[in-house]
């Protein structure tokens, strides 16, 4: 997932798209899912499956009204270590409940992508600072 660098110790360009696959890594390693797995499911799943990752991206950004918020929802099938995401919208939330209370015991990890990329977008917008630069542009550290 990480475009190729022109080596060590110089800047890679990241795409809006390479961003968006890091949001999706990092929330599958706070669900303890290994890192190598997450990356492989990511790869698989951005433009394959039912709803490729891509289109939940697509549609996560374009919800205007939180009951129209895309939900990710990670689990794994059976005697299987990799994740398996698909989506819903909390307005179809009592739907994942009967899902969750079917005869199986099942289990799900479960995050809001509409609310996570909103967080991403406006920490991306935000003028850059680091601690104990100075606020100028080409200004150096103090």
């Amino acid at each position: 997932m990480t475009p190729e660098g022109p080596g060590k110790g110089k800047s890679i360009a990241y795409s809006g798209e390479d961003v968006d696959k890091w949001l999706l890594a990092l929330e599958l390693a706070h669900f303890r899912i290994d890192p190598v797995m997450a990356v492989a499911s990511i790869k698989k799943e951005w433009d394959g499956g039912a709803t490729p990752l891509r289109k939940m991206i697509a549609e996560a950004r374009a919800s205007q009204r939180s009951a129209d918020d895309v939900i990710i929802v990670v689990t794994f099938a059976a005697l299987s270590q990799e994740p398996v995401t698909g989506r819903m919208r909390i307005r179809g939330f009592s739907a994942f409940s009967d899902w969750l209370n079917d005869l199986e015991a099942r289990r799900a990890s479960v995050f809001n992508l509409s609310a996570r990329l909103r967080a991403l977008d406006r920490a991306l917008a935000a003028p850059s600072h680091r601690p104990g630069w100075p606020q100028g542009e080409g200004d150096k550290p103090a």
